[in-house]
């Protein structure tokens, strides 16, 4: 019998050779829907598992963000970090979101909160 979907937690560890601390972890991509094995570069191994321990948290947890109260805006931009922290986007891709949400700032759909635009 195989492992349920979404179980793979990931890992911290030690890298010898190049003398930095390592976060394994894996995402569903959105468009194949399989798991996808990430790394990111931690200061020690504390903050690697706090990174592991929010991934918990956020994993499948849809209700999250609609029962929260967020504005737009903040999400967005929330979002965009959460990608960054994640070296899903590189630096530059994030300045330009974030001039694209300073734009959007502008609007008046930017204070709305998620859940009245939804």
């Amino acid at each position: 019998m195989g492992r349920p979907k979404g179980s793979k937690t990931g890992s911290v560890f030690f890298n010898k050779s190049k003398k930095k601390w390592f976060v394994a972890y894996y995402i569903t991509d959105t468009e194949t829907h399989k798991e996808v094995r990430k790394q990111k570069t931690v200061q020690n191994e504390e903050e690697g598992k706090q990174f592991l321990s929010s991934l918990e948290c956020q994993k499948g947890n849809e209700i999250f963000i609609k029962n929260n109260g967020i504005p737009l805006s903040q999400l967005m931009r929330a979002n965009v970090q959460r990608k960054l922290d994640m070296n899903l986007i590189s630096e530059n891709q994030y300045a330009r979101v974030l001039k694209t949400i300073q734009i959007i700032e502008k609007n008046d759909i930017a204070n709305r909160k998620i859940e009245d635009i939804i």
